[in-house]
């Protein structure tokens, strides 16, 4: 869990608010695509080798619900990524203005990115 919320995640929630060149933004964004499936994927494994091992009781403990409710956020924001509304190209490229209902999405896509990382700093620094 710890390579997930402090390594990939980071990486993957700055990479698209550090570089900002309009040549590179697709590339940027699909790199964040990949890192954020990739936290995923390690984040379920992570869960899955604490239900197994049977040692940590879930939700019986603060590290445990943050830890779950992290989970949970992040699967949200997949599932909102896979269902947002499309920019169009012209945007992507040009930097033009989104449609309001994309603007709202990704100022709701912002906010729960960094919700996540800021819960994430508790079971990261109390393990």
């Amino acid at each position: 869990m710890s390579i997930t919320w402090g390594l990939i995640m980071p990486i993957a929630i700055f990479l698209p608010f550090i570089i900002k060149k309009k040549e590179i933004r697709p590339l940027i964004i699909k790199i964040h695509i990949v890192l954020s499936n990739l936290a995923a994927l390690v984040a379920t494994i992570g869960l899955a080798l604490v239900i197994s091992n049977g040692r940590r009781k879930i939700f019986t403990d603060l590290h445990s619900i943050v830890g779950v409710s992290i989970y949970t956020l992040l699967i949200a924001q997949i599932l909102n990524g896979i269902f947002k509304p499309r920019a169009s190209s012209s945007q992507i490229v040009n930097s033009e203005t989104p449609s309001k209902l994309r603007q709202k999405w990704e100022a709701i896509h912002n906010f729960f990115g960094w919700i996540c990382t800021l819960l994430s700093l508790y079971p990261f620094y109390s393990g």
